[in-house]
């Protein structure tokens, strides 16, 4: 999934005409984005989250030169040594631990194949042999084989004896830009304001609002269509529309019914739905009329500015902060563990997917918790990153 992003949005060739540009335009993208995400807590971890994901990524595709120097690089202040030097394990030790380093890393894949059985290189050339406190991460997995002192380690795990070190100077960095941002917000808010605001609320995937939607869901499909493709955030708030009480809070109600518009429910046939399930929680039909269906038609850009109205994007469900009993927001964020595992439960999936979601939303994952959830029930489905719950 990062791989193909990259190579749309953000590629970094190392030869030809195009290296020095493509490594211009990464440099310049990532400060312009610093200084966009350090304005808030949220947004600040939200973009290194992102950038941990991509150096992990990139890190896992260099040369053991080039990795030598990105440890040099990031342990000359701070955290281990400027000397650890990463080499891999020699034939000597293999012979002496392979049978454990079999048991655990016989199966480690990566793009589908076995690290171990790579004909290009020998077993123990994929194995690396650091200091084990550098590793704490991966010792408290039980994801290295620990012998006198030392972790071995697989290679596609080794970026973790540098990620603490980026995290944490990236971290001390977005924070450094936090206090000169504010410090100039007076100065510069009216240059520099509106573009940084707009940065961290832009969508720059498919257009989802009416005119550019093709199909359409009639209200007869619409149950087995949330029950089979909805995302869960969208999935909650059919169940609690149509269970009683049959209503949804301002919020809940924005953020379904632009879903629903997205998806291709006409205002006639969204105005039916809600005004059945209102009246089936006690409304009556002027009461909809005058207090719902107003909201209904301004969505689909049928009063006041006529404004076309597109569905909300993760990243504006996820940034929302449901209270009380509010429904609205990412369960992946907003639920706890146990009622997040009931409801994949209730979906039926496997064990070890729900494990794997459930380790994703630990690590502040909630986009790829909802594409494992939906890879589960789409088998054969897209593998493109979703950033969209239409």
């Amino acid at each position: 999934i990062i791989e193909t992003s990259l190579n749309q949005w953000l590629p970094l060739r190392d030869k030809g005409e195009d290296a020095e540009e493509d490594k211009r335009k990464d440099h310049v993208s990532h400060f312009i984005l610093r200084i966009a995400y350090s304005r808030t807590e949220d947004l600040r971890r939200w973009f290194l989250r992102q950038e941990e994901q991509l150096f992990r990524h990139r890190f896992n595709n260099l040369d053991i030169e080039s990795r030598n120097h990105i440890m040099s690089t990031l342990n000359s202040k701070g955290g281990a040594s400027a000397e650890t030097e990463l080499k891999t394990m020699d034939q000597e030790e293999w012979d002496m631990y392979s049978v454990e380093l079999l048991q655990l890393f016989g199966n480690v894949t990566v793009a589908g194949s076995e690290i171990l059985k790579n004909v290009h290189r020998q077993p123990w050339q994929h194995i690396y042999k650091v200091p084990f406190e550098e590793v704490s991460d991966l010792v408290a997995q039980r994801k290295v084989l620990l012998k006198r002192g030392h972790a071995f380690v697989i290679s596609r795990d080794i970026a973790s004896v540098v990620m603490n070190n980026f995290r944490l100077r990236l971290s001390k960095q977005l924070t450094e830009n936090a206090r000169f941002f504010y410090s100039k917000a007076e100065e510069e808010a009216e240059r520099l304001g509106p573009l940084l605001h707009n940065l961290t609320n832009a969508y720059l995937g498919a257009d989802f609002s009416s005119g550019t939607v093709t199909g359409r869901i009639t209200l007869d499909k619409l149950p087995a269509a949330m029950n089979r493709s909805a995302p869960m955030c969208m999935r909650a708030l059919f169940q609690k529309m149509t269970g009683s009480p049959h209503h949804l809070k301002h919020d809940g109600r924005m953020q379904f019914g632009l879903f629903l518009k997205g998806i291709g429910v006409t205002l006639e046939d969204s105005l039916a739905w809600w005004r059945g399930e209102m009246m089936r929680g006690g409304k009556t039909a002027e009461q909809f009329d005058k207090s719902y269906a107003y909201n209904i038609r301004h969505n689909y850009g049928q009063e006041g500015k006529r404004t076309n109205y597109t569905p909300y994007s993760c990243m504006k469900i996820i940034s929302s902060t449901p209270v009380g009993d509010q429904c609205h927001g990412c369960p992946y964020k907003h639920w706890e563990e146990s009622r997040l595992v009931n409801a994949m439960n209730q979906m039926r999936l496997p064990s070890n997917v729900i494990h794997d979601v459930v380790e994703k939303v630990k690590g502040h994952h909630y986009q790829v918790a909802c594409q494992k959830v939906f890879e589960a029930t789409h088998p054969g489905g897209t593998t493109e990153s979703l950033n969209h719950p239409n």
